[in-house]
C-alpha cells in the first residue's frame, strides 16, 4: 500500500481529523481529539505509525522485521511504524489502521463516544 492510498484510508474513517503538530512533514490523524495514526509526508517511500493490541504489534514485527519496527517516541508495547515499501501487504497496512483507529474510539470516554454517533 503505498503513501497515497494510506491516506485516503486514515480520511476515509468515520470523524476523522488530520493535522501536523510535529511539523509539515508528519500528518497525523486523530479521532476524538486522540491519534490513531501518523503518516511521513518528508521520505519515501513514507512510513505510517499505527496503535495496535501488544500481541499483535508483536506478530507483526516478526512477521515483516524489515518493514515493521517500534515507532520513535511511542509506546513501544502499543505502537507499531510501517514501512510502505509494499513489504506489507495493503490488507495487512489496511487492517493496521482500522484497528488502531477502532482501539482509539474505544477507549474514548463515553460522552466523546457517544457525541461521533450523531
Amino acid at each position: 500500500m503505498r503513501r497515497e492510498q494510506v491516506l485516503e484510508l486514515c480520511r476515509a474513517l468515520p470523524y476523522s481529523s488530520e493535522e501536523t503538530p510535529f511539523g509539515p512533514d508528519e500528518l497525523t490523524f486523530k479521532v476524538g481529539g486522540k491519534i490513531f495514526a501518523m503518516v511521513s509526508l518528508g521520505d519515501e517511500p513514507g512510513r505510517l505509525n499505527v496503535k495496535g493490541d501488544p500481541d499483535v504489534v508483536e506478530d507483526s514485527r516478526r512477521l515483516w522485521p524489515q518493514a515493521v519496527t517500534t515507532a520513535p517516541y511511542m509506546s513501544k508495547r502499543h505502537w507499531n511504524q510501517v514501512r510502505l515499501d509494499g513489504t506489507v501487504p495493503a490488507d495487512e497496512i489496511s487492517g493496521m489502521v482500522r484497528r488502531s483507529y477502532d482501539l482509539i474510539v474505544a477507549a474514548l470516554p463515553k460522552a466523546v463516544r457517544e457525541g461521533l454517533r450523531t
